[in-house]
C-alpha cells in the first residue's frame, strides 16, 4: 500500500527554481509520487503560491507548465472551510503551514514533505526531510 505524503511549497519550489543544494533530494522525493510507493499531493493553495513566485522569475506562461507538470505527478488536497478553521485554532506560528498541515489531514497523510521541520513541529501529520523520505520508502 501506497505512502500517503503531502509536499510543502518549498519543496516544490526547490524542484522547479533548482535551488541548490536541496534540488536533487527534492526532485527525487516528488518522482517517487510517480511510483507505486508513494501517494502524492499538494495543498489547494500551493498552485497559486508557486504560480505568483515562478510568474515573477519565468514569467507566466513556464509558470503554468511547471505547474502543470508537478500536476502529472502529485493531487491536489483539498483546501476547506474545515481547514481553514482548524489552521486558524492550531498553535502553528505560521497560517500557510498550518493550513498546508491541516490539507494534509484532509487527505490522511503518513507525512508532510518539507524542508523546514521546525515549522511543523505543531502538525497532527509527522514532517519528515526529503531525503529521509527517499530512504523510508
Amino acid at each position: 500500500m501506497a505512502v500517503v505524503v503531502l509536499y510543502d511549497t518549498n519543496v516544490l519550489l526547490d524542484i522547479v527554481l533548482v535551488r541548490q543544494p536541496y534540488y536533487r533530494d527534492s526532485l527525487l522525493a516528488v518522482d517517487a509520487a510517480s511510483s507505486e510507493r508513494i501517494s502524492g499531493y499538494i495543498a489547494g493553495h500551493a498552485p497559486t503560491t508557486l504560480f505568483y513566485v515562478l510568474k515573477k522569475q519565468v514569467g507566466a506562461p513556464q509558470a503554468r507548465r511547471s505547474i502543470a507538470h508537478l500536476l502529472a505527478h502529485l493531487t491536489v488536497a483539498a483546501v476547506d472551510d474545515a481547514g481553514i478553521r482548524g489552521a486558524l485554532v492550531s498553535p502553528f506560528e505560521d497560517f500557510k503551514d498550518a493550513v498546508t498541515a491541516m490539507a494534509a489531514v484532509g487527505v490522511n497523510a503518513q507525512f508532510v514533505c518539507t524542508r523546514d521541520l521546525k515549522d511543523y513541529a505543531a502538525s497532527p501529520v509527522r514532517a519528515i526531510l526529503p531525503a529521509v523520505l527517499l530512504a523510508s520508502v
